[in-house]
């Protein structure tokens, strides 16, 4: 996983978005429990694992 924050070179920026335009589809149930679990990593902690957040709601994701 590339670690978010600022860019250190035009490749760094590329993967950074690469990695921000990995889409989640969740119910607004789901979506309920996201914000009840944590604040969102890709935001409120640069440097964390973007799906953990959806760990820590129960939440299972599939890759397509």
């Amino acid at each position: 996983m590339t670690r978010l924050g600022p860019a250190r070179d035009l490749a760094h920026a590329e993967r950074i978005a690469r990695e921000m335009l990995t889409k989640a589809y969740v119910t607004r149930a789901e979506h309920d429990r996201l914000n009840i679990a944590s604040q969102s990593f890709q935001w409120d902690a640069p440097a964390g694992d973007g799906m953990a957040r959806y760990r820590v709601a129960g939440i299972e994701l599939t890759a397509i």
